[in-house]
C-alpha cells in the first residue's frame, strides 16, 4: 500500500518541524481541556443539575445535543486555541501590524489578519505553510508540469495532517476562492467518517 511521507522528511526544515510540534501540542492541549469539561459536564448530568444556558459555550451546547461529535467539537476548541483572539477589528490589526513591523526591522515581517468566524484562519495557515516550504517554485512547477499531463484546471498539494493548502497550479480562474477550504472540509468530514 502507497504511504504518503510526512512533509518535513522530504522537506526537513526546523522551522516546519517548529509548526508541525506547535500543530500537535495545540492538538493536545485542546483534547486536554475537552475531554475535563467533558467530564464536568457528564458529572453535572450525573447529578442532575440543570445548565445554565446562557453559560455554556456554543461549542458545548452542540455537544450536549449532540450535533457534534467528539472530534469536530476537538477541532473546533483547536481552532479556537490557534485563533486566540478575534483580530477582525481594522484599528487593532493595523495597530499591532505597524508594532510588529517596526520591531521586526531590519527582517521582513508579514502579517495576516484572520478571524475565528470565517475562512480567514485557514487562508493565513497555508500561507505560513507555503512560506515555510523550501523550493516552493519548483514544487509549483512540478505541479504545473501535471497538470498539463492530467488536462486538468487545477491540482492542489494539502498538508496530510492538517489538509492545508501547500501549493497549487492553477490553469483557469475559478469564481469560488473559498474553494479551497471547501475542499479540505469535505475531505476532512470524510476521513473523520471513515473511523
Amino acid at each position: 500500500m502507497l504511504q504518503a511521507l510526512p512533509l518535513y522528511k522530504l522537506y526537513p526544515t526546523a522551522p516546519f518541524k517548529s509548526f508541525l510540534k506547535a500543530v500537535y501540542d495545540m492538538h493536545a492541549i485542546g483534547e486536554s481541556m475537552m475531554k475535563s469539561r467533558f467530564k464536568q459536564l457528564q458529572k453535572l448530568a450525573q447529578e442532575g443539575e440543570v445548565l445554565d444556558e446562557e453559560r455554556i459555550s456554543l461549542v458545548e451546547h452542540l455537544l450536549i445535543e449532540e450535533k457534534l461529535t467528539k472530534e469536530q467539537a476537538l477541532s473546533q476548541a483547536c481552532d479556537l486555541l490557534s485563533a486566540g483572539v478575534d483580530t477582525s477589528s481594522d484599528t487593532i490589526y493595523e495597530k499591532r501590524e505597524s508594532e510588529l513591523v517596526k520591531r521586526s526591522l531590519p527582517l521582513e515581517c508579514k502579517c495576516f489578519k484572520t478571524s475565528i468566524w470565517d475562512e480567514t484562519l485557514y487562508k493565513a495557515w497555508s500561507q505560513i505553510v507555503h512560506l515555510l516550504i523550501p523550493n516552493v517554485n519548483t514544487l509549483e512547477m512540478h505541479l504545473d508540469s501535471f497538470a498539463g499531463i492530467l488536462d486538468a484546471d487545477e491540482v492542489l498539494l494539502f498538508e496530510r495532517a492538517t489538509f492545508l493548502v501547500i501549493a497549487h497550479s492553477v490553469k483557469r480562474q475559478h469564481s469560488d476562492i473559498h474553494r479551497f477550504e471547501k475542499i479540505s472540509n469535505i475531505v476532512k468530514q470524510f476521513k473523520l467518517s471513515c473511523r
